[in-house]
């Protein structure tokens, strides 16, 4: 199981730092949109959508609608606050869970707010890259989410003992949380230091990312246990479907989209 993962997170990470780097804008739009794409088509199977040519179709509708605003330059702006304001009272249903939590078995809604959150990270990611010093702040997010995984993992394996959110998700442990943030603020460290001495809004946002990044999981998780699902799907090896890989990379994005964007 390990090394089909590492295998997969290498490969992973190849293709998001050529993406990030070397595509024109409206392709990279379009790259990221084709992703989040495939991700929506994992959601909808995953609430229940059995029609595969339905699901195509969905997935179709979203990423034309998604190309469209970006070429007609539509502004997005509110789309990313709407979507920050989700993953803030994600936070209260993390905490609250299982009360108030009954409407996740409505796969209409949790589709259709699934969408949006996607949607909204995949603007974030396009409004981030296009900012001051954009590629930096993307690669340093992607190796925040990175870090927090392979931290949580690791030292969760070797040290966890002590569930952090045991109704949720019992695999998750305390020190898979604090070997996460220690990773993130090692690596997210040295690539501040190195390529941005000097500022430190990155130091700022580390800790509450991290939380970002955490509540992300535990809120797929959340999801997963109102439809009897263990993982998205099966397109990553070690790793499980594709929802399974960016289910923290999308709040991060739309928070530090937020952070970011309204600091300039």
């Amino acid at each position: 199981m390990l090394i089909p993962r590492l295998l997969t997170a290498f490969f992973l990470i190849l293709g998001i730092t050529s993406a990030i780097v070397l595509l024109p804008d409206v392709w990279f739009a379009t790259v990221i949109f084709l992703v989040t794409g495939l991700a929506c088509f994992e959601l909808y199977s995953m609430v229940g959508v059995k029609s595969v040519l339905l699901r195509i179709a969905l997935v179709f509708a979203y990423v034309v609608s998604c190309i469209s605003l970006v070429l007609t330059g539509s502004d997005v702006t509110p789309l990313l606050y709407f979507c920050f304001v989700l993953w803030l009272l994600s936070f209260y249903l993390v905490i609250s869970y299982p009360d108030r939590c009954s409407w996740l078995t409505n796969s209409l809604l949790v589709g259709f707010l699934g969408s949006v959150l996607l949607a909204g990270a995949s603007y974030s990611v396009i409004e981030i890259r296009g900012a001051e010093d954009g590629i930096f702040w993307l690669f340093w997010l992607f190796v925040l989410t990175t870090s927090v995984d392979a931290g949580g993992y690791f030292v969760g394996r070797k040290l966890g003992k002590r569930p952090l959110a045991r109704r949720i998700s019992p695999g998750k442990t305390l020190e898979g949380l604090i070997g996460g943030l220690a990773f993130s603020i090692v690596f997210c460290g040295l690539l501040s230091h190195f390529f941005m001495p000097g500022d430190y809004l990155g130091y700022y946002l580390l800790v509450p990312l991290v939380c970002f990044c955490v509540v992300g999981d535990l809120m797929e998780s959340v999801v997963k246990r109102a439809y009897g699902k263990k993982d998205s799907g099966s397109i990553l090896p070690g790793h499980g479907g594709l929802l399974d890989r960016i289910d923290s990379v999308i709040p991060v994005m739309s928070a530090g989209a937020v952070f970011l964007l309204s600091s300039n």
